[in-house]
C-alpha cells in the first residue's frame, strides 16, 4: 500500500506537476485524474490551436465540471429510479402479505365451515334415523290403529247382536 502524502508526479498538457496523495486520492487515482485532464486539454487544443494554455485549462475544467454534474443528475435520476421501485416492490410486498393474510384467514374460515358442514351432515343422517324409525312406529300404529278398529266393529256387531238377542228374549 502507498504511503499516505506521497508526492506523485504527473504531466498536464506538457507541463509536469507534483501532487500530494491521501488516503482517499491514492498514486494511480491522481494519475488518472491528471491523464484524464491532458486528454480534455489535448482535444480542445485540436479544435482551437490559438488558444493559450489557461484558456484551455478553463474549457477542460468546465467540460469535466459539466460532465461531473450531468453524472450527479443521472446518479440522483438514478437514485430516484431506485427509490420508486423499492417503494412499488415494498408496496407489492406490503400487498402480498395481506393477500397471503386474507387467504390464510378464509382457509380457515374454509375449516371452519367444512366442520360445520360435517357436523350438520352427522345430525341430518341422525335426523334422517329418526325419521325412518318414527315412519315405522307410525306404520305399526296405523296398523295396530285400524286392527283396533275393525276389533271394536266386531265388538260394536256382537254387543249388537246381544242386544237384539236380549230384546227378543224379553
Amino acid at each position: 500500500m502507498a504511503e499516505q502524502n506521497e508526492s506523485v508526479e504527473v504531466e498536464i498538457y506538457g507541463s509536469t506537476y507534483k501532487i500530494r496523495s491521501t488516503e482517499t486520492t491514492p498514486p494511480k487515482y491522481i494519475q488518472k485524474i491528471a491523464a484524464e485532464v491532458d486528454k480534455h486539454m489535448r482535444k480542445f487544443a485540436e479544435g482551437n490551436p490559438r488558444l493559450d494554455y489557461s484558456r484551455l485549462a478553463v474549457l477542460a475544467a468546465i467540460h469535466l465540471a459539466d460532465e461531473r454534474h450531468k453524472q450527479q443528475r443521472e446518479v440522483v435520476k438514478d437514485n430516484m429510479v431506485n427509490e420508486f421501485q423499492e417503494a412499488k416492490y415494498n408496496k407489492a410486498i406490503a400487498d402480498a402479505e395481506k393477500h397471503a393474510q386474507a387467504l390464510a384467514d378464509a382457509e380457515a374460515k374454509v375449516a371452519l365451515l367444512q366442520k360445520e358442514l360435517l357436523e350438520l351432515e352427522e345430525r341430518m343422517a341422525h335426523t334422517q334415523q329418526l325419521t325412518v324409525q318414527v315412519e315405522k312406529e307410525d306404520f305399526a300404529l296405523e296398523r295396530e290403529y285400524q286392527q283396533l278398529k275393525d276389533d271394536y266393529a266386531k265388538l260394536q256387531n256382537e254387543f249388537n247382536e246381544w242386544i237384539e238377542f236380549a230384546e227378543k228374549n224379553d
